[in-house]
């Protein structure tokens, strides 16, 4: 399987707050004010996004294979 690495950078605005972490339009979890998390997926294909409230992230499309390790900021 293929792993997805989501670094989110420690902000002063929204440290208090976690972000919803969608992978593929799906919630897969959330990540933390400085938080590392790792996702496992299939490879191929994929789209990640951050979303707080009514905002959210740009939209990043990306392909992975097999065994492949992709990181994020």
């Amino acid at each position: 399987m293929a792993t997805i690495i989501l670094n989110r950078t420690s902000e002063y605005v929204n440290r208090l707050r976690n972000y919803g972490v969608y992978i593929d339009g799906k919630k897969v979890g959330t990540i933390a004010n400085g938080e590392t998390k790792e996702f496992v997926v299939s490879p191929g294909q994929h789209s990640i996004v951050t979303k707080i409230d009514c905002c959210t992230s740009k939209t990043i499309t990306f392909d992975i294979s097999d065994d492949e390790i992709k990181e994020f900021k």
